[in-house]
């Protein structure tokens, strides 16, 4: 078992946790209990016990919090306990009833218990799981899947040219046998010890302002829809995500305190962000608001693309928006290296470094956690906002964009170039 430290877990411990690594807090009133957090924010509760009869380790998952509570987790831990001292396993009935012999049987548990409710990128998982994965695997007893048999799902991908998702095949298949292995369904991981096939280099494309110029040039002038053109240009005037800002809904924007909120379940780390905006931006989202009047999403779905959902409204896909971005550099006058729309947060960051904000401030503005952030004094204790701090970066990034705009660069619907000037 895994031995215990000295935190205590409280509601409000349980709330505010951040780690940069994945760790377990054992409880210190219900012996066994563990809440274990991830680097993503993910926090799960297990109970950890030795199995009556044969003395094996075993998990018993709860669930996740908030969703169980701290209270509820200690009251089921009480119950689990309880049928240990009359000798019977707690988790003897969930896996008589769920007996894994797949692989299938394997994803499809993975995907009702881990991923759908967890991850933000389950339907990514699904899609690999059903086009590249289950048709090689899947039908394999899954305690007998081999290494071999592994390499043999990612030799098909990697067929195909196609190195990016060769990797995610592979993270995908290695998350599968994990969790399985984790919540004692197998008892055999064959991606254990096995190395990747490509190492992608992070990239360090960081536009010139000359590019940037360019861009905001000749954006207006790409055959794409409007929408995708306002949304590229608010992911380029905040720096943010290009899938938080495809994802924005119109109740996120407070013009009048000029403030735009994306909530911790649309964030990339479960944290709410709150990103300031300046007058560039503000154009931008006024002109998206009055396109979409009445909608959901900021960058909502055109009605002719809405008849695989039901007519229900959907928001612009981020994937659409990279697409049709790249599909376009010639026209925007950008030459060598491909630019992406992800570059545009590289660039901001660059650019608060080149004038001097402390990285605190910076990471906040991406909504990263910067070192400080990771530790229980930090998470727990020091609960600055750096509000004024991040409005001030802001406002330089907002005045370098209009600087950008000087008479004779045209910005199309978006900037009425005179007479804006930054407060």
């Amino acid at each position: 078992m895994p031995q215990p430290d000295d935190t205590k877990l409280t509601k409000r411990f349980c709330e505010q946790i951040q780690v940069d690594s994945r760790k377990e807090f054992p409880d210190h009133l219900e012996r066994g209990l563990r809440l274990r957090v991830t680097p993503k924010g993910i926090k799960s509760w297990s109970f950890l016990y030795y199995r009556p009869g044969d003395g094996s380790r075993a998990r018993l998952s709860f669930g996740t919090f908030p969703a169980i509570s701290l209270d509820e987790a200690r009251r089921r831990t009480r119950e689990a306990r309880a049928k240990l001292d009359h000798g019977d396993d707690p988790g003897a009935a969930r896996h008589a009833r769920e007996i894994v012999e797949t692989f299938n049987q394997l994803a499809d548990l993975y995907l009702e218990r881990h991923a759908r409710p967890n991850k933000r990128t389950s339907e990514t998982d699904e899609r690999l799981l059903r086009r590249d994965i289950r048709p090689v695997i899947g039908h394999l007893p899954v305690e007998r899947i081999t290494r071999s048999d592994v390499h043999a799902t990612l030799d098909k991908v990697a067929a195909r040219g196609a190195p990016v998702q060769t990797e995610r095949v592979y993270e995908t298949m290695r998350g599968v046998f994990r969790w399985g292995l984790a919540e004692d369904y197998i008892h055999n991981d064959p991606t254990l010890g096995m190395k990747r096939r490509f190492k992608r280099a992070p990239r360090d494309r960081v536009l010139a302002d000359v590019e940037l110029a360019s861009i905001l040039k000749n954006l207006d002038k790409t055959p794409l829809d409007r929408r995708t053109i306002l949304a590229l240009k608010l992911a380029l005037a905040t720096g943010q995500r290009i899938g938080e800002v495809c994802g924005a809904q119109i109740t996120e924007f407070d013009l009048l305190r000029d403030l735009w909120t994306i909530p911790g379940m649309r964030a990339k780390n479960s944290l709410t962000h709150e990103v300031p905006l300046g007058s560039f931006a503000k154009a931008i989202i006024e002109e998206a608001m009055t396109a979409t009047a009445g909608a959901t999403f900021l960058f909502a779905s055109q009605p002719r693309n809405r008849i695989k959902h039901g007519d229900v409204e959907q928001p612009l896909l981020a994937s659409s928006a990279t697409k049709g971005f790249g599909r376009c550099r010639e026209i925007m006058g950008l030459k060598g290296e491909p630019v992406r729309p992800h570059d545009f947060r590289r660039t901001f960051a660059t650019f608060m470094q080149k004038s001097a904000v402390p990285e605190a401030v910076v990471a906040r503005l991406l909504n990263h956690r910067s070192d400080t952030a990771r530790s229980v004094t930090s998470a727990v204790y020091m609960k600055h906002k750096f509000v004024a701090e991040k409005r001030d970066a802001m406002a330089l990034w907002n005045q370098h964009l209009l600087g950008l705009c000087a008479p004779g660069i045209e910005l199309g619907a978006v900037i009425p170039i005179s007479g804006i000037k930054e407060s």
